[in-house]
């Protein structure tokens, strides 16, 4: 198979590796190869490309969205040991509807391929998509865990400070018309 050297909209066949890691900065991602066929060409050719999921406050919805349309049926551990063998095949199940948005980048003066979305053709109710729902992957639950890890940090600290607040605040003597009777 030969990687995708030019920008367009493939369908989607199946997922070949994953990576699952982070950045020097502490970001997680999840890297996805995708077998991917250009349903324009005239004769069927099936090419790969990667895909990236960012793992960030700002991404990690779309990031789980991608996963849900690809299918994934397993969880992020799972995921993660299968991380050495490279063998993720039967965590992804791709509907047939599905599209990988290829744009180029230029580096060092050439271009390089890759998916930068992972989309649905269409967005009508289907068998496929209710089995997709039903089936969440534990990475929704992760997320969801993050993110009340997050409130309840956020709450804790804004106690805190209400507490310091209130633990300064001088009370005004009562005046005769505040006795309510």
């Amino acid at each position: 198979m030969a990687y995708v050297e030019r920008e367009g909209n493939f369908n989607v066949t199946k997922v070949l590796r994953s990576e699952v890691g982070s950045t020097e900065k502490g970001t997680g991602f999840i890297k996805l190869e995708l077998e991917i066929e250009d349903p324009n060409a005239a004769n069927i050719e099936v090419l790969t490309t990667w895909w990236t999921g960012w793992i960030t406050e700002k991404t990690e919805e779309r990031t789980a969205d991608s996963l849900d349309f690809l299918g994934f049926c397993g969880d992020l551990d799972e995921l993660i040991k299968r991380n050495e063998t490279g063998s993720c095949i039967d965590l992804f199940n791709p509907a047939a509807d599905v599209v990988a948005v290829v744009k180029g980048e230029e580096y060092n003066g050439k271009m390089y391929y890759k998916a930068q979305f992972i989309n649905k053709r269409k967005e009508v109710a289907s068998v496929d998509q209710a089995a997709t729902v039903i089936a969440k992957s534990n990475l929704e639950g992760l997320l969801m865990k993050r993110k009340k890890s997050r409130e309840e940090a956020s709450f804790k600290a804004s106690m805190t400070t209400a507490n310091a607040k209130a633990a300064t605040v001088e009370k005004a003597p009562l005046a005769d018309e505040d006795v309510p009777f």
